[in-house]
């Protein structure tokens, strides 16, 4: 499987590589000269990134790189032959390349250059151990264009049609099939503009994967997807700050990967990468669906089928002031292929999962970052404290994971981190930042848990905040009806988990408030009752459930939290 992995990841590596050569100015010999040139560089850039990321992959080009002006209309350009260099003797002999650069009119006024570039892959590729050829991809037809804009070092509006992709482990015997991979992004500039009076993008991407197959007759093994769908729409898109983002992330992934502990330079890379991230785009929604999912391994009596797993509502909103997330996620038919599931789970099918929150007035990017720094070094300090300790530990005797739970607190570090607690959290209350919890849903179908609340920090709040969370539990009583003896073996740990659930029911049944009782819906189906468990946590650090005081209810059990009383 690993050899197959390789050479998908070398498609994804071809695509971003490719999008990458076309600088040219004018269409004439000079500006091949000169394109020529650029894109000597570019290859030499990459081939440095990619030695210096902690896999040990090289680029190897072999021959002259051609660049030729076409009826004074685009570049033909056709790179050497590529190699990519694996650990010890492995390659993947890829070919070589051709690509057509169009110029382009600047879609708005200063518009940095833009180029449509038409790219072939090569086919077949190759993997290579020594001289022996241990797998293939191969390609049947294909399509690939995009839109190349120099300065930002990005490809816009990818459109990719690729049909008939093959490819063997012939060393471990897998082979596998994609029947078509397409992919459509449409991006086009707004009125609206970024900090540097330059406009923002709107648009969205189109991905769907059909036919993939992996089988492994030897091994019984068997993965077959029918469909793989992937939409998205994002609005106020700063191509600019996705590309300072990118190189933030490849700085930090340069770092060696050794390191122990973060030190300043690179918590302040950490927080330029995701300060970008967030004011890269204003809302983004999306969908995800997988159809049609057949599993079949050595370590299943019977294979699996899944008749769909989808995310929808995949929704966000990004800005350090007003921060939003969504998203929904459900199963349909989890079942062995041809076969009904056991009757103690498919009652619960199909399975839903849904968060929504929203966090307002977070505090000042400078002040998260000014909070990491302090944090790295109290880290540091406690990773040399660590070291210290077990050169004179006799750490033989200590049976912990990790060893260092058996090292001695240090009293100067512990201080440092409660003080670090207090200060974050005095940040968060001077913000007076907001948390609100829209919907926290896993539905199980007789089963369900749904959260939902707001709270805020408060200065002078006991708790350091105050709020109300609602916590509604659903189906109890079917809950209480399954048989965990009776479930298969695969699912015998789940059937642990849930026996000790069971033992917990008469309480959560006595404590929760009814506030909709079981009924029959219009299909015939049984709706299962609805408790209410709401929780309320006052500034003075009164806390109280379904108006009752906690601390009294928990003492009558034997069991009071720490908290003041109700007045």
């Amino acid at each position: 499987m690993s050899l197959i992995v390789r050479l998908f990841s070398f498609v994804f590596l071809l695509c971003l590589f490719f999008t990458s050569n076309a600088h040219a100015i004018e269409i004439n010999e000079q500006g091949a000269d000169k394109l020529r040139d650029q894109i000597q560089q570019q290859i030499a850039d990459w081939q440095k990134k990619i030695k210096s990321q902690n896999e040990p992959y090289e680029l190897d080009f072999d021959g002259l790189l051609m660049v030729e002006p076409v009826d004074n209309s685009y570049y033909a350009v056709t790179f050497p032959k590529i190699n990519m260099l694996l650990e010890k003797d492995m390659k993947v002999d890829i070919g070589m390349v051709a690509a057509n650069v169009i110029p382009i009119e600047a879609p708005y006024e200063n518009a940095p250059e833009m180029w449509s570039v038409a790219t072939a892959l090569p086919t077949p590729w190759l993997l290579q151990k020594g001289d022996k050829i241990t797998g293939r991809l191969s390609i049947g037809q294909q399509q690939v264009t995009y839109l190349w804009v120099p300065s930002w070092n990005m490809a816009v509006n990818v459109n990719m049609d690729i049909k008939d992709i093959k490819f063997f482990d012939f060393e471990n015997g897998f082979k596998g099939a994609i029947q078509s991979w397409s992919h459509k992004s449409d991006y086009q500039p707004t009125e609206k503009l970024n900090a540097n009076s330059e406009p923002l993008w709107a648009g969205g991407d189109q991905s769907q994967m059909r036919g993939l197959s992996i089988l492994n007759d030897d091994k019984n093994v068997e993965v077959r997807v029918a469909t793989l769908d992937y939409q998205t729409q994002t609005t106020d898109f700063d191509f600019q700050e996705i590309a300072r983002a990118a190189q933030d992330l490849e700085e930090f992934a340069s770092y060696k990967a050794d390191e122990q502990q973060m030190t300043s330079a690179d918590v302040t890379t950490v927080f330029n990468f995701f300060q970008r991230l967030a004011g890269s785009y204003g809302e983004s929604k999306g969908t995800f669906s997988v159809k049609d999912i057949y599993v079949k391994s050595p370590s299943q009596n019977d294979p699996t089928k899944i008749d769909e797993f989808k995310m929808a509502e995949l929704n966000s909103v990004s800005d350090i002031s007003d921060n939003r997330f969504a998203v929904s996620m459900d199963m349909i038919n989890l079942a062995p292929a041809g076969g009904e599931l056991d009757p103690n789970i498919q009652r619960f099918m199909p399975m839903d999962f849904k968060i929504a929150y929203a966090m307002e007035d977070l505090p000042e990017w400078e002040q998260f970052e000014s909070l990491m720094q302090k944090a790295a070094k109290i880290d540091e300090l406690q990773t040399q404290y660590n070291a210290e300790q077990m050169k004179t530990m006799d750490m033989s005797k200590c049976k912990a994971v990790p060893q260092t739970k058996c090292i001695k607190p240090n009293p100067q570090i512990k201080a440092m981190n409660d003080q670090l607690m207090q200060e974050a959290l005095k940040t968060f209350q001077d913000a007076g930042t907001k948390i609100e919890i829209n919907n926290f849903l896993f539905d199980l179908n007789q089963v369900a848990l749904d959260i939902q609340g707001e709270g805020q920090f408060v200065e002078g709040a006991k708790f350091g905040a105050a709020g109300v969370v609602k916590v509604f539990l659903m189906g109890l009583d079917n809950l209480a009806g399954v048989d965990t003896s009776a479930l298969p073996d695969a699912a015998q740990g789940q059937g642990a988990m849930l026996q000790q659930a069971q033992g917990f029911l008469p309480m959560l049944q006595m404590l929760g408030k009814v506030v909709e009782p079981a009924k029959v819906g219009p299909n015939g189906e049984t709706i299962p009752e609805k408790r209410l468990y709401e929780f309320n946590v006052s500034k003075e650090g009164n806390i109280t459930m379904n108006g009752n005081d906690l601390s009294q209810m928990m003492g009558m059990m034997g069991g009071a939290p720490k908290g003041r009383p109700q007045q």
